[in-house]
């Protein structure tokens, strides 16, 4: 079987990462921050690490998400499931803060929510 030349391929990777490196340095920088701050290998979701270091992002609305570098990027994947409904969707937020404080005035008073048990009803 002959042996395929991958110099072309290899070549437009090599420029393809210098070109994400170059335009995504303050993801770099968050990057470099989290390790030396004892975050093992950078980042605590190996699913959506790539070399050479994932992009940071630093706010979000429906399906679209800001890197720390500016860029607008559609999430198409709903953060591998974890997100189906969006980030931060509204309904969702009402209804937590809801059972929340439907949660809070239902235990008794000298009963903390970090308590490990509730009192029964």
């Amino acid at each position: 079987m002959p042996k395929a030349d991958t110099a072309a391929l290899t070549a437009a990777l090599a420029s393809a990462r210098q070109t994400y490196i170059k335009t995504n340095p303050a993801s770099a920088a968050a990057f470099e921050r989290a390790k030396r701050a004892g975050i093992a290998g950078g980042t605590n979701r190996a699913s959506i690490f790539y070399k050479p270091f994932p992009l940071t992002f630093v706010e979000a609305e429906a399906a679209t998400a800001v890197t720390a570098d500016g860029q607008s990027v559609t999430d198409f994947l709903g953060n591998y499931t974890a997100g189906l409904f969006g980030f931060s969707p509204q309904p969702i937020i009402d209804a937590v803060k809801r059972i929340s404080f439907n949660e809070q005035r239902s235990i008794e008073p000298n009963c903390r929510l970090d308590s490990p048990t509730l009192p029964r009803g």
